[in-house]
């Protein structure tokens, strides 16, 4: 009858230690602002990969970089 008691106050501690390490492993949620936008910085260069025709277009390996930039940073 004592066997049977220790054996199941053994268990029942080995259960609460892992129910206790199992919630102290999962991460809690950060408290981020939802409407908080993030500056993001990039290096630039203009001339000769940014080019604007006697029109005003422009067009070139920087200007489709920027576009591509803004389309993902809104």
């Amino acid at each position: 009858m004592k066997m049977k008691r220790a054996k199941i106050k053994r268990m029942s501690v080995f259960l609460l230690i892992t129910m206790i390490f199992m919630i102290l492993s999962v991460p809690f949620a950060a408290n981020a602002q939802k409407d908080a936008k993030k500056v993001v910085r990039v290096g630039w260069h203009e001339p000769p990969y940014f080019i604007t025709d006697e029109n005003g277009r422009q067009s070139g390996y920087s200007y489709e970089y920027q576009r591509k930039l803004a389309a993902y940073t809104g």
